[in-house]
């Protein structure tokens, strides 16, 4: 059932965006392009959208989202909901992938010396947490929650390696 879910998936966002597109003439928000050159190992890179990447001003605010990329960003956002939200079938579509996507995970324990360290995540937890036990049947404990790291849910932990 998986499996086909994930087939429908993409042939229905691909099969619907073909119908908006057809319905709609509207375009996108305009990008501005303005380039930056730069020579990197001998060869000239232009890049139309470095300014897309937000305040390069400042070591100490490097990438951080400047006034002008979060307008960017919200007229994007704005276009990208006006054809998104009226695709057919998009609601019952939502409404059937949404318990599907919100089923926790628990990954493949990592053994060193007797302790068991994995990562848990239910199904409203934006990010896994991560847990140790004494062997295989001990208490689980808590050991790392990027939850408590950062509470907007977008920190999250890419590996571990426990000795």
């Amino acid at each position: 059932m998986k499996l086909a879910i994930l087939l429908f998936v993409p042939l229905a966002v691909v099969v619907f965006s073909g119908q908006v597109a057809a319905q709609t003439s509207a375009r996108p928000p305009a990008t501005r392009i303005e380039p930056i050159r730069e020579t990197l190992h001998g060869v000239e890179v232009v890049d139309n959208y470095r300014w897309l990447e937000g305040d390069n001003s400042n070591p100490g605010r490097m990438g951080l989202v400047t006034p002008e990329v979060g307008a960017w960003t919200d007229e994007q956002n704005a276009f990208t909901r006006s054809v998104l939200d009226h695709l057919p079938g998009r609601k019952e579509l939502e409404e059937r992938l949404r318990p599907l996507m919100e089923i926790g995970s628990v990954s493949t324990p990592m053994v060193r010396s007797g302790r068991y360290f994995y990562s848990r995540r239910e199904g409203s937890q934006n990010q896994p947490s991560y847990f140790w036990r004494q062997g295989s049947r001990g208490d689980a404990r808590l050991l790392l929650d990027p939850a408590q790291l950062d509470p907007s849910g977008l920190t999250t932990i890419t590996w571990i390696s426990p000795s």
